[in-house]
C-alpha cells in the first residue's frame, strides 16, 4: 500500500509545454481553479524473516486534478490558447496562498467538458506526473 497526501487549492497556473510530444513555443500560462494533488511516496516493503518489517522508498508519484475555465474564443486546447490535449505535457503550479505552490511535471491523461456554472464550462483534467519529483511549497 502506498502511502499518499493530498493537497488543493483555489486557484492555480498551468502552461503546456509539448502537445502529442511536439514542443509548444512559445507556451501560455493559463490559470486554473479547484486543483486537487495526490502525492505517493511509493514505499516498497523489502520485509523478510530474518529482519522483521522493513520499508525503503520508492519512486515519488502524483496525480493531479483541476478545472480550467472554457469558451469558444478561448478554448484551451487550441495552440494559441495554450494547445492542451490528451498527452500534453504539462508544468503546474498550484497556489495555496497568494506566493507558496506545489509544482511538478505532469502528462494529461483525460481532459473534457465538465460542469456549468452560471452559462460558464469548465474543462475537467486529469494528469500524472511525467518526470522529476514534485517541488513543496517553500516557507522562511
Amino acid at each position: 500500500m502506498a502511502n499518499s497526501t493530498f493537497h488543493s487549492g483555489q486557484h492555480g497556473k498551468m502552461k503546456a509545454v509539448s502537445q502529442n510530444g511536439t514542443p509548444i513555443s512559445p507556451a501560455a500560462d493559463l490559470p486554473t481553479s479547484k486543483w486537487g494533488m495526490t502525492i505517493k511516496g511509493n514505499n516498497k516493503d523489502v520485509s523478510n524473516s530474518r529482519d522483521g518489517r522493513k520499508r525503503v522508498p520508492g519512486l515519488q508519484d502524483a496525480e493531479l486534478t483541476f478545472e480550467l475555465p472554457y469558451d469558444s474564443a478561448n478554448d484551451p486546447t487550441l495552440v494559441a490558447n495554450g494547445g492542451l490535449t490528451d498527452r500534453s505535457v504539462i508544468v503546474f503550479n498550484g497556489y495555496i496562498d497568494d506566493t507558496h505552490f506545489y509544482a511538478g511535471t505532469f502528462i494529461v491523461d483525460e481532459i473534457g467538458p465538465g460542469s456549468e456554472i452560471e452559462g460558464e464550462v469548465n474543462f475537467t483534467v486529469k494528469a500524472s506526473m511525467e518526470s522529476g519529483t514534485i517541488t513543496y511549497p517553500v516557507y522562511p
